[in-house]
């Protein structure tokens, strides 16, 4: 399985990919430099990833962008060091992430091209650092670019590149691959190991799901030694011991600026309940196997939002008992030949998805945004499971050309169902726009100080956010309401605040 190595090029159809021949392990272990720094295989990954998140460049804005733009927002020195020194909305501590979105509020205010923009250097950076990385991971030189390739059109990163909200996903994902890259480097390289530590600060003050990087040190470490597993976890235990400390520093400076800490935070519920990690589980397989959001928004406008509101209820027990097992058996099974077939590149891919998937496990509620760091494990699965169905055929050149076509057709596919979903998006920023301004056109009509409750405001247009939050905070960094305070009516009565007499109350699309 290890012995093929398809060659990728591009004629007028697209993606074709052609010829392969047979080597030895051997070969394949002395060509891995050279194959890694092919300038070609890397081209392709970034044509790839930035094809994928070309359809974004001209969305706009939704929902939960507008209130980090405006926490975000950089015209002092001040600024910087309030990102780098208090939490932000919802308490969490993400300065990373946020002083990117200041760069852009500083480079552009609110067009949305900036914005996306980074989101897109970002998304095909880190296909290519997967690809780097697994260059010195696996043996084989197709596994590395297949898995690429998977991952810059995964269907199920649509949320976190086109969601500007979701960019602290892409920002932690960059540096966790960054890091491991620098882990597989040669050992005794001063500048290359404080690189690797840089980056794992900087996944942590990105997002809190950087937390499981030592385990992923640990098995890329036991991976790599040969040898008896005793001293093989030996080995993983103490590369790990150095990140573990940088976690505890971490833990104290997340206490010391205030930031809030699992099982205290307002927004992410969590539990150690079987049954929900069960479930998390097995929605989350389901969502990277399957077009999941695709195909309900291609059903109905709110089926997206009904189904995810039923997989977050708690249904009848009997049924929900029943769901589970079932789901966990064929999970079973298709784990166990997906090991067989794929060998380990698959046992390396699910190991990094399980482990970088360990804190959504224990949350209460779903998002895909939540799938793009263990999705690069996922994909490296997929590929050595490709590779493994190729590597059966009696001939080389057959299972190359089975390889190449298999990888070219899904990821065609991916970029199509990308492109469908991007549609939502682009209709829901200019949603949000006309919602600006309707209201704007409403309130300035109004006597100066009087505040107006805006309620029934849309809130999502099949997958995609409108003003699920984020309303107050657009109001206010339009301009277009001088000086008058505009509030999200709904939201403000589930917080149980109380309109104020004075308030003027405006049912949003009943005069439309």
């Amino acid at each position: 399985m290890g012995n093929l190595t398809p060659h990728f090029s591009l004629d007028n159809a697209g993606l074709l990919l052609y010829h392969s021949h047979a080597m030895s392990q051997s070969a394949i272990r002395n060509l891995q430099p050279a194959i890694g720094l092919n300038r070609y295989a890397t081209w392709w990954v970034i044509v790839v990833g930035v094809l994928f998140a070309l359809p974004s460049l001209d969305d706009g804005l939704v929902s939960d962008d507008y209130g980090l733009i405006e926490e975000s927002r950089i015209a002092t020195a001040q600024d910087v060091w309030r990102a780098l020194t208090e939490p932000g909305l919802n308490g969490l501590f993400r300065p990373v992430p946020r002083l990117l979105l200041g760069l852009n509020w500083a480079a552009g205010r609110l067009d949305p091209v900036g914005y996306h923009l980074i989101n897109t250097v970002l998304h095909v950076g880190s296909a290519v650092l997967l690809y780097r990385a697994l260059v010195g991971l696996v043996p084989s030189p197709s596994v590395s670019l297949v898995a690429a390739l998977l991952f810059a059109s995964h269907f199920v990163h649509v949320e976190p590149v086109y969601w500007v909200a979701a960019r602290t996903e892409l920002v932690a994902t960059f540096f966790v691959l960054a890091a491991v890259w620098g882990v597989l480097q040669p050992a005794g390289r001063w500048s290359v190991q404080t690189a690797t530590f840089a980056c794992f600060v900087a996944a942590l003050l990105s997002n809190e799901m950087a937390v499981t990087f030592p385990l992923v040190v640990a098995g890329v470490r036991v991976a790599q030694t040969p040898g008896p597993l005793v001293d093989r976890l030996r080995r993983g235990v103490q590369s790990c011991i150095p990140y573990v400390a940088v976690l505890v520093l971490y833990g104290l400076i997340r206490v010391q600026v205030g930031a809030t800490l699992p099982g205290t935070s307002p927004v992410f519920g969590f539990s150690l309940h079987p049954g929900l990690i069960v479930r998390n589980v097995e929605q989350y397989a389901l969502q990277m196997v399957v077009p999941v959001r695709t195909i309900l928004d291609l059903r109905g406008p709110g089926m997206y939002g009904t189904v995810t509101d039923a997989v977050r209820s708690r249904p009848d027990e009997t049924r929900v008992f029943i769901a589970l097992i079932v789901g966990a058996a064929v999970l079973l099974v298709v784990g166990k030949k997906a090991l067989l077939l794929g060998g380990r590149p698959a046992r390396l891919g699910l190991a990094f998805a399980g482990m970088t998937a360990l804190p959504f496990l224990v949350m209460e509620g779903t998002g895909q945004r939540y799938l793009y760091l263990p999705s690069a494990g996922f994909v490296v699965a997929v590929a050595g499971v490709l590779h493994g169905i190729a590597g059966r055929m009696n001939h080389p050149q057959a299972g190359g050309r089975i390889l190449s076509w298999a990888t070219g057709v899904v990821v065609v596919c991916s970029l199509g169902l990308a492109a469908e979903q991007d549609r939502w998006w682009e209709r829901a920023g200019r949603e949000c726009q006309t919602v600006i301004r309707r209201v704007a056109e409403r309130s300035v009509a109004l006597p100066p100080g009087v505040p107006l409750y805006v309620f029934h405001l849309p809130r999502r247009i099949h997958g995609a956010y409108v003003f699920h939050n984020g309303f107050d905070a657009a109001m206010r960094l339009s301009g277009l309401t001088h000086a008058r305070r505009v509030v999200d009516g709904d939201r403000a009565r589930e917080r149980g605040e109380r309109m104020p007499p004075e308030a003027q109350g405006y049912e949003y699309g009943v005069d439309r």
